[in-house]
């Protein structure tokens, strides 16, 4: 079994396409799942993709769903 891959906040924002103050945000006010180390944010890329997928509005999951 492989050890679990976190990333740091510069990684998980260019994965998901999101400014680093952007993720911040979300992680302060709409309970992005994260783990802090220190002042270290970490992220579960899994855990990212639930979070986002689960906050997509219905109508814009079928228009992306197309345009992929």
């Amino acid at each position: 079994m492989h050890p679990k891959q976190y990333n740091d906040r510069k990684k998980e924002a260019a994965r998901i396409g999101f400014s680093e103050r952007t993720l911040e945000r979300h992680c302060k006010d709409s309970g992005f799942p994260f783990i802090r180390i220190g002042r270290r944010l970490l992220f579960d890329p899994q855990l990212s993709d639930e979070y986002l997928a689960a906050r997509v509005h219905k109508g814009r999951a079928a228009e992306l769903a197309h345009a992929a």
